[in-house]
């Protein structure tokens, strides 16, 4: 059985890895479990090996599998072999979606499952369901404070809401300072609209407008310099001020 989780989300997609992984275990408790990271190339023989291998005690296998896009021809082949198997489980792991020689981990028997980064009513609901499981109380204003704060990073979020779960019920709320060069650059990404807005707020509590409009400017690709150099000289006639060429920036 091949089993495919990918997509840029890493906190639910190692939480659904490690899930897979414990139910497996609890069934299978003799059962052989290894990490293949493909990345090294002798690690595509030690696969093969173990697949090879008889266990002592049982015939089931669990093998996790990442950095799949530099497997072999033959490795691939192998994994195709294995989709009918009862006896070994592999659960292949990508950030990103593999090219099309993979599209059979996406088709039946398999099964396969995308984590995108979650947003808006999604990401508020995913917040308040991990809050749920650690016995405490998120509510929605907190919820939304957070996801200001860190946009869809659930890495983040989760440590702030384990900090709520050890602290006092009535926790002081401090506004996070983020790290100025992460988050400017942060801004020039691909993310949600939202998210940049409240990157983009949180900036402007902690740093001055000036400093985040030149860092952009100073990190934009060639092709962004002639319009980077146009708000420059729209600020400098009093056309516009930072504020506002910042939020142009992040609009577009």
């Amino acid at each position: 059985m091949l089993i495919y989780l990918h997509g840029p989300d890493s906190y639910r997609r190692l939480k659904k890895q490690k899930e897979i992984s414990a139910q497996f275990k609890d069934k299978n408790q003799s059962a052989n479990v290894a990490n293949f990271d493909l990345f090294l190339k002798e690690e595509e023989e030690k696969f093969e090996s173990f697949l090879q291998s008889s266990g002592l005690f049982s015939t089931k296998k669990l093998a996790l599998i990442s950095n799949l896009e530099k497997a072999s021809t033959q490795t691939i082949k192998l994994l195709k072999s294995l989709s009918e198997d009862k006896n070994t489980t592999v659960i292949a792991i990508s950030e990103k979606k593999l090219p099309a020689k993979f599209a059979f981990l996406s088709k039946k028997p398999n099964a396969s499952q995308e984590f995108k980064n979650l947003e808006g009513a999604s990401l508020q609901k995913f917040l308040e369901e991990e809050a749920k499981e650690r016995k405490y109380a998120l509510n929605s204003e907190e919820a939304g404070e957070l996801i200001a704060l860190y946009g869809s990073d659930l890495w983040e979020i989760s440590n702030e809401i384990e900090k709520r779960v050890l602290g006092s019920k009535e926790i002081e709320k401090k506004t996070a300072k983020l790290d100025f060069f992460p988050a400017v650059n942060a801004l020039r990404g691909q993310m949600p609209l939202g998210e940049k807005l409240g990157i983009l707020n949180q900036i402007l509590k902690n740093e001055e407008p000036a400093a985040v409009f030149n860092l952009i400017a100073a990190l934009s690709s060639p092709d962004k310099k002639p319009t980077m150099a146009n708000y420059d000289i729209a600020i400098k006639s009093g056309k516009l001020d930072y504020p506002e060429v910042l939020l142009s920036i992040v609009l577009k």
